[in-house]
């Protein structure tokens, strides 16, 4: 790796840019889900700040919201530190197919969950003895 690995490196850093911009343009399309800038890694943030302030989840719902309903297991910012609240960590260091799909169920998650907020409350019938 010291003496051969050079090329492999340079084509793991170009993957990883590429990733890193795939998940930016998709999530700019994406409303309640923001990426945080990386700071040199494999590993991006996602920030959910948008979706919990217009769905009502809690910081505390995320992790279950992205496990059960996008079918995502990601790292639980929580884990990191009280600042880490709403929001996930994502792993970029794959193909780009598994990446999509990942993606494509975070969004499909995401805007059922906002479409689901956006509905008007039915009227609450009280029934009286």
């Amino acid at each position: 790796a010291y003496e051969g690995g050079q090329a492999w490196l340079e084509e793991l850093l170009t993957h990883l840019e590429a990733n890193q911009d795939h998940v930016a343009a998709r999530l700019a399309g994406l409303d309640g889900v923001d990426l945080v800038p990386a700071e040199g890694t494999y590993l991006l943030w996602l920030d959910f700040a948008g979706l919990l302030a217009r769905t009502g989840l809690g910081t505390d719902e995320l992790d279950i919201f992205l496990l059960e309903e996008a079918g995502l297991w990601l790292d639980d910012g929580r884990l990191f530190g009280p600042c880490g609240a709403g929001l996930a960590r994502l792993n970029i260091a794959c193909p780009r197919a598994l990446l999509d799909h990942a993606l494509d169920r975070l969004e499909a998650a995401v805007c059922a969950r906002l479409s689901r907020a956006a509905l008007p409350e039915r009227d609450q019938v009280a029934l009286g003895a």
